[in-house]
């Protein structure tokens, strides 16, 4: 009996004395925050300053004031001053959480922006804050977060935003966030925009600590829009898309050598003044690009740098780089094009004084190119563009059996092949 009430005591004091082991580690972490934030702002304009700090046993609340130069971006000294806003933070200490719901934990968090901010020119819920995050660091460290942004309008009605809601998961191995604008209306003098909604996904193959390390890891970011216009109020001209996705990623091969680039355009349809299309493709890629030379580049900060040190630069060209558009396709109101552009650099052993050399590099250059154009869309690039030679065009354009052309360009052994027809080089 005694042992369990002994067991019992040493579990009540621990869970009493986490929470202000916590209470003073987050404290000195905030500073830390702090003087590293604003240690660095001559480099990125961004200034905090901590003021009312309300420490308790179990809960802390913070007043943090951010400022901003404008003239760091913009170069301009237009408003004669920073801007500034006044932010909120609340922490509660675990292991036990109520704060964002219940939960263990080894911290809750709250922060939001001042409720009076901006409310001169916005219009938005009385009982909220403009920017709002709550999340929470669980018992291994690893911090989940929602963020919003409420529905707001300037009192001018040029604005309307839907709001925002958003999401992140920040591990030591992998850090995703996503979220979701509902909808955009904005009225500006020449024209007007309209969005809705906008998505925004995005992985990052490592810890959150080292996103703007320059570390070469996997990464996958997605937008998505479902509909996107824009209007010139003086010419009533409009460009409409709908179904619009864009797609950026990196990979790196299994012994972590080799890294692969990658991007992809979808859109379902683009409307304008006599010009439409739909079922727009395009998927392009960097293959077989060395990671440690990149890592040279990045840290050298000059690309200059590779004609000092040729040789040092050798495993990027030796790694058989490729650069590829493996798919633009498309039906356009004048007809449908496809087509594809692959490249290969292949054989590299070592590198020319001269890196502008173009015999070496053609020498070592493997292309596919492939175009296929329907014969109106022909007809109409040839009607539209008096720079194209309809008869050159068709001299070297080879007619499908339905009525399309194509063109098709070979480069091989320094060699080069357009639709049949050797050229000279």
């Amino acid at each position: 009996m005694k042992k369990i009430i002994l067991l019992v005591g040493v579990v009540i004091v621990l869970m009493l004395a986490f929470p202000k082991f916590m209470q003073l580690s987050v404290e000195r972490d905030l500073n830390t925050v702090v003087d590293a934030i604003n240690s660095s702002e001559e480099e990125t304009g961004y200034s905090l300053t901590l003021g009312k700090f309300d420490s308790g046993w179990f809960s802390s609340t913070a007043d943090v004031y951010i400022e901003f130069d404008p003239y760091f971006i913009t170069g301009f000294d237009v408003l004669g001053e920073a801007l500034g806003v006044n932010v909120m933070l609340h922490l509660q200490y675990g292991p036990f959480l109520t704060l964002n719901g219940l939960g263990l934990g080894r911290l809750a968090f709250q922060t939001y922006l001042d409720q009076s901010l901006a409310r001169e020119i916005l219009t938005y819920p009385a009982e909220e804050s403009l920017y709002q995050l709550e999340g929470q660091i669980n018992l291994w460290g690893a911090i989940s977060y929602t963020d919003s942004v409420p529905r707001v309008s300037s009192k001018d009605n040029m604005l309307s935003f839907g709001g925002w809601n958003g999401r992140g998961d920040l591990t030591p191995s992998e850090t995703s966030f996503e979220g979701q604008i509902h909808s955009v209306s904005l009225e500006v003098g020449a024209g007007n925009l309209r969005l809705k909604p906008f998505i925004l996904k995005m992985t990052y193959q490592d810890s959150f600590h080292d996103i703007f390390t320059g570390r070469l890891v996997d990464t996958n970011t997605e937008i998505k829009a479902g509909y996107l216009r824009v209007t010139n109020s003086f010419t009533n001209e409009a460009l409409a898309l709908r179904d619009l996705s864009a797609g950026v990623f990196n990979e790196t091969n299994d012994n972590n050598q080799l890294m692969n680039f990658g991007f992809s355009l979808n859109v379902g349809e683009v409307a304008s003044s006599g010009y439409g299309a739909r079922e727009i493709v395009v998927r392009a890629d960097l293959k077989n690009l060395d990671i440690a030379t990149l890592q040279k580049f990045y840290t050298a900060g000059d690309y200059d740098f590779i004609g000092e040190n040729t040789e040092e630069f050798l495993p990027l060209f030796s790694a058989s780089p490729e650069v590829n558009v493996t798919e633009i396709s498309g039906f356009t109101s004048h007809g449908q094009i496809s087509g594809h552009l692959l490249t290969k650099l292949s054989g590299i052993t070592s590198l020319p004084m001269d890196l502008g050399n173009p015999v070496f590099w053609l020498s070592k250059a493997t292309v596919d190119a492939k175009l296929l154009l329907e014969e109106e869309l022909v007809i109409w690039l040839t009607q539209e563009f008096p720079l194209i030679d309809p008869s050159m065009l068709l001299q070297f354009a080879t007619q499908q059996g339905d009525g399309a052309y194509e063109l098709r360009f070979e480069l091989k052994d320094s060699e080069a092949i357009l639709n049949g027809f050797p050229l000279a080089l």
